[in-house]
Formats: structure tokens, C-alpha cells, sequence
């Protein structure tokens, strides 16, 4: 889990007024686990992993992008995409979507 990932969530709603959205590669059971043991599923409007989707986002031409804003009936022009990987973030503005990276922290030690 990212450090204060509650008061970044609460921050981005007052920046951006729409729905929160917790999509993500893993299982969507998996996703609400975690978000459960984090104590932050009541951050997400909707929870969306690639069961619903049927591609990840390493898939090809956009289609986990394309497939998200489907489900969620959203436009690319009113969505914010927050994510720790590149290629998808230059897809989603590719496709006019507003991106935000998020560099996630190193889990390794530091010796």
C-alpha cells in the first residue's frame, strides 16, 4: 500500500469531482481483499479488476483502457487515470484521458 493513501484519495476528490475508481490487473475478489485489509474499499466508488474486463494492461491497442472507460461509462476527456506504469499512462493521454503517475515506493530494504 502506498503511505497515505487515505488523504491522497480524500486530496484527488476535492481536485477532481467524479467517481474514484479502483481498477487493476489482479482478480477483482484479490482487489477488494486488499482494499478491505487496507481499510479503504470505502474510498472507491467502483472496483473494477481484469475479470470484468478480460485484458490487463499490458494488452495491446489500449484495449484495457477502452474496456475500462466502457465499463464505467466514463469519456476520456472527464477521467483522471492514476498509476504507477508509463506505457499506460501515455495510452490513456493518447486517448485524451488526464494522467497522474504515481511512483510507487520501493519494497526492498536498503542497506
Amino acid at each position: 500500500m502506498y503511505p497515505d493513501v487515505k488523504a491522497n484519495i480524500e486530496e484527488l476528490r476535492k481536485l477532481f469531482p467524479g467517481r474514484i475508481i479502483c481498477a487493476s490487473d489482479a482478480h477483482s475478489r484479490h482487489v477488494r481483499g486488499c482494499l478491505e485489509a487496507g481499510e479503504i474499499i470505502q474510498c472507491f466508488d467502483q472496483i473494477i479488476g481484469y475479470d470484468q474486463l478480460s485484458c490487463t494492461k499490458q494488452s495491446p491497442q489500449s484495449c484495457y483502457l477502452h474496456r475500462l472507460l466502457q465499463k464505467t461509462q466514463s469519456y476520456p476527456a472527464t477521467t483522471l487515470i492514476v498509476d504507477d506504469w508509463l506505457p499506460l499512462l501515455e495510452n490513456a493521454v493518447n486517448l485524451g484521458m488526464i494522467s497522474c503517475f504515481l511512483q510507487r515506493e520501493s519494497k526492498k530494504s536498503k542497506v
